[in-house]
């Protein structure tokens, strides 16, 4: 008898780990990501871009006579924008007033290859780059 209660017990323990183990998760796409041969750009959820130069930041500065740099994204809810005096680092971090991608619709969810495009313009360059979303999982 006592065999089968804790066999009993054992088992019950085991179900009870399992299904606490496996509720299901909600894939957020908070984070946004993108990478090309002149810049990473990196969008946290707090609508905070990050954006790195890799070059010289000496080179953002030639035929500049503004003095500034200018970020813009988009989605479909649409565009928004700021601006920002160049400085002597390559970094420059941009909250923009609008957060466009948490207000996007649940039937516009990411799923991987949803793209956010973010424009920065200096100069005469504007470079095109598109943010992969990428996961974050929540526990429900």
């Amino acid at each position: 008898m006592r065999k089968f209660l804790v066999s009993i017990l054992i088992i019950v323990t085991l179900v009870a780990i399992i299904s606490g183990c496996s509720k299901k998760e909600n894939i957020q796409f908070n984070n946004f990501y993108g990478d090309t041969e002149k810049w990473l750009v990196i969008r946290t959820n707090d609508n905070v871009f990050k954006f790195i130069y890799k070059g010289n930041a000496e080179d953002l500065k030639k035929n500049n006579n503004t003095g500034k740099i200018s970020f813009h994204y988009g989605t479909s809810l649409g565009t928004i924008g700021a601006t920002q005096l160049l400085n002597n680092t390559n970094y420059y971090q941009v909250e923009f007033k609008d957060d466009l991608i948490t207000e996007l619709p649940s039937n516009s969810t990411f799923n991987g290859n949803k793209f956010i495009n973010v424009q920065i313009g200096y100069a005469d360059t504007t470079d095109s780059i598109d943010l992969a979303a990428y996961m974050e999982y929540k526990v429900k």
